[in-house]
């Protein structure tokens, strides 16, 4: 469903699967997709995922609030997200908002570690290092490994990065942002920590 006929190119798909690690897992993410003020995109809830579409601002709005609800300081909780542009189907299944008037409250604060990778339909490997520029600039940007870079820092801090690499990504005809975000999750043994 669209608000109107015009395609914006802050328009987007995400999705996104949120893992918290517990026996009670069901009504942890089904809790979340119900606190979730989605009146502004278009989503769908399935058996492995979640998948949200419209503008932009929205989207991430939507799903750092899903995330943010299952975050509850004691489970080690884990988003995995791909954010998607370049659909030719954006009439179809699709809310358009009128304005960036954003509907979630999401000011629960807690850190976070992550990866990222970010694929362009055309110069890829330029695109690549402006998204890492974007998480430097940001100071959560810790290094880059094999297939990945990786990040820590707030909750916000990574959200806002979130969003700008997506607007950056405006200009771009298609692309594929993989996010993994993971909250409290401390290395155990036989996993290697490089720190900062």
């Amino acid at each position: 469903m669209s608000e109107n006929s015009k395609t914006p190119a802050d328009l987007l798909g995400c999705r996104f699967q949120v893992s918290p690690l517990s026996g009670d897992f069901v009504p942890i993410i089904l809790g979340a997709i119900k606190g979730v003020n989605t009146e502004k995109i278009w989503g769908v809830t399935e058996m492995t995922s979640t998948v949200y579409r419209g503008r932009r601002v929205h989207v991430v709005d939507c799903v750092k609030a899903f995330f943010s609800n299952v975050v509850d300081g004691i489970i080690y909780v884990t988003l995995s997200a791909k954010f998607c542009k370049g659909d030719d189907d954006f009439e179809k299944d699709c809310v358009i908002a009128k304005d960036d008037v954003l509907l979630n409250d999401n000011q629960k604060s807690f850190d976070v570690i992550g990866r990222l990778s970010f694929y362009a339909s055309e110069d890829s490997k330029k695109h690549s290092d402006a998204v890492i520029d974007l998480a430097v600039k940001k100071g959560i940007y810790t290094r880059t490994g094999y297939y990945a870079s990786f990040f820590k820092g707030n909750v916000h801090d990574v959200f806002d990065f979130i969003n700008d690499v997506l607007a950056y990504g405006e200009k771009i005809p298609h692309y594929v942002f993989d996010v993994t975000v993971s909250a409290f999750g401390e290395p155990k043994e036989g996993m290697i920590d490089y720190g900062d």
